[in-house]
Order: structure tokens, then C-alpha cells, then sequence
């Protein structure tokens, strides 16, 4: 039997998906590999159909409608058999040949809800961009009950992805029921991630280093649109969570104040690509906005907007508070 499912969801990925699969039927544990095609209009399918393995179990499914990431996954999960679980995305890889069953091993020792790993970032012509930092989320760490929820938001960058974390599977079918209803289109890792920490009741933090993400360094507008609005439910979904959680308010607090900087942080990115359109055409600025309509309500993108200005004016106030407490020179 497969101990470990791996789940990817699949959209357009034909020049990198045999990659990740070559790395994962390089691994030294039988895997459960399963592809989830949402509806993609290249050859991606097709790659997967090439591989063939003996020890590894290779499944392709093809959504008949698009579902976006986060309902391709939970598809997947679906299906999924291994004692413990991980996402992993087509134009990722893992790393090394034994790691995973390392991690598996250690997050299998006590049966932990989540085992979060290390990751490292490189971009597509391997330079190294990033290994995670200790501070991003509670390595060499055994957390318990609501401990989770509380140390995971409470630091400066939270490693708030899918990936680099195995999951057993029967809590996250669980969690899955929870916000299987979600209209959730770009941000998953969010949604997922965020339940999964509220609800888990074991946590293990290790060194193991097991994934490597390629960053994607563009992303058109309607997508930051559409990240802001998953903000947003998330966000309400989250807030009924957090009292069937029975979370105090300062837990509650570390959790809003993240989403807020997330909110803050995407309107920020999206008013840099508006402004560069606008700039270029100023009397294209309704259509610009139209074309955000099937992305994001007008109230929600006006609403995200007013957050930004006030949160970052805070900034500026608290700076300049904090200049003039220099000494003068």
C-alpha cells in the first residue's frame, strides 16, 4: 500500500510537469501520484500518460469542468489513499530521492495532523532565490491544539502554502467538507492552509528540506483582482471557523491583522499594474475597470482599495512619529 498520496493539480503545463514527475518517481518510497487536469489546452495530459512505473502509482483525471486549483485538489484528494498527503505544483519538483521518506517517517512517528517541511525557491534557470528562514514558521517544533493557530500567525512572513507540508489525510478530507463550498479561485494555499492550522491538533515543524518552487515572476491584473476577493471569503469563512474553534481574541487579532497585510499587499500590486495601464492610455480607465468585473465586485475591489489607503497611511504615521524621535544632527 501507498503510504504517501501526492496531489497536483494541473492547467497548462506541459514544458514542466515532467520534471516533477520525474522527481517524484525518483523517490526511494512507493508514491500514490495523483494529476488532476483542469481542462488544460496543451499536451500536460499527455506527458503524464508517458510515464509508466512499477513501484509508483500514476493517476491522471480530467476535470470535465474547470474547477481552479483549490477544487482540482480537493477532486484529487478525493481519491486519494495514502496514510499522509502533500500538493505539489506542475511546474515545482522535490528534492533529493529519500527526503520524503524521511519526512514521512518523522511525521508518521506520532501520527501529526500537519508536518511542515523546509523549501527552497530557485527561478527557472536555477538560480537560488530563497531557502525558508527559521522565522518563517515553527521549525524543530512540536505544537498542540490551538498552539498551532497561534505560533503559525505569529511571526513577520508565514509560509501560509500548500506544498512543503504532508497532511493526514483522513483530517484533511475532514477540513476539506468545510470549505468544499467556497468559491475559491486563486488563493487555495490560503484557504486550505489557514483551516488546516485552526483545526489541526498536532503539529511537527522540521529541518527536512523536500520541495523546490519555481516562483512565477508575473501575474496579469485580474488575477491580483481575483486573489483579493478569495481574501475576502476566506476571511469570512474563517471568522465562523474560529468560533467553532472556540479561538480568544488575541488569536483571532494575529489571524485578521495577517489577512489585512495580505489584502493591503495584493491592492498594492494591483493599483501598480492599473496605474501603469491607465498611464499609458488615460481614457482607458473605465474599461480597464470593466475588465476586472468578472474577477472582483466593484464594492469588494472599492472596499480593498480603502483598506490599503488607511493601512498604509498608518505606516507613514508611525514613521514619521518615529523620525521625529531622532536626534537632530
Amino acid at each position: 500500500m501507498h503510504k504517501l498520496s501526492v496531489i497536483i493539480p494541473l492547467y497548462n503545463q506541459a514544458d514542466s510537469i515532467g520534471k516533477l514527475l520525474d522527481s517524484l518517481t525518483a523517490q526511494s518510497i512507493p508514491l500514490e501520484i495523483i494529476v488532476v487536469n483542469d481542462m488544460s489546452a496543451d499536451t500536460g495530459a499527455e506527458e503524464v500518460l508517458k510515464r509508466k512505473s512499477a513501484v509508483h502509482s500514476i493517476r491522471l483525471i480530467n476535470n470535465e469542468t474547470k474547477l481552479y486549483a483549490m477544487h482540482s485538489r480537493l477532486h484529487g484528494l478525493e481519491f486519494a489513499a495514502g496514510d499522509y498527503c502533500m500538493f505539489a505544483d506542475g511546474d515545482d519538483d522535490v528534492i533529493g530521492t529519500q527526503n520524503l521518506e524521511k519526512a514521512l517517517k518523522e511525521v508518521s512517528s506520532k501520527q501529526f495532523d500537519i508536518g511542515h517541511f523546509r523549501v527552497r525557491g530557485s527561478d527557472k534557470y536555477g538560480k537560488e532565490l530563497f531557502q525558508d528562514a527559521p522565522n518563517t514558521a515553527p521549525f524543530g517544533k512540536e505544537l498542540y491544539g490551538l498552539e498551532i493557530f497561534e505560533h503559525y500567525f505569529d511571526r513577520d512572513y508565514i509560509a501560509a502554502n500548500l506544498w512543503g507540508k504532508l497532511y493526514k489525510t483522513d483530517f484533511l478530507k475532514k477540513i476539506a467538507e468545510k470549505v468544499k463550498n467556497l468559491p475559491i479561485k486563486r488563493f487555495d494555499d490560503k484557504c486550505l492552509v489557514s483551516a488546516a492550522m485552526l483545526f489541526a491538533n498536532s503539529y511537527l515543524g522540521s529541518t527536512i528540506e523536500i520541495y523546490h518552487y519555481t516562483p512565477n515572476n508575473f501575474w496579469p491584473k485580474e488575477k491580483y483582482a481575483a486573489r483579493i476577493l478569495d481574501l475576502y471569503t476566506i476571511t469570512n469563512a474563517m471568522l465562523p471557523f474560529m468560533e467553532e474553534r472556540k479561538c480568544p481574541e488575541n488569536i483571532k487579532n494575529k489571524f485578521l491583522a495577517y489577512m489585512k497585510k495580505r489584502i493591503t499587499v495584493n491592492t498594492g500590486q494591483l493599483s501598480v499594474l492599473l496605474a501603469q495601464e491607465i498611464q499609458k492610455n488615460p481614457s482607458a480607465v473605465y474599461g480597464v475597470l470593466e475588465e476586472l468585473e468578472p474577477f472582483i465586485d466593484k464594492e469588494t475591489l472599492m472596499q480593498a482599495l480603502l483598506l490599503a489607503n488607511v493601512e498604509n497611511a498608518n505606516k507613514i504615521i508611525k514613521n514619521y512619529e518615529h523620525i521625529k524621535e531622532l536626534p537632530h544632527v
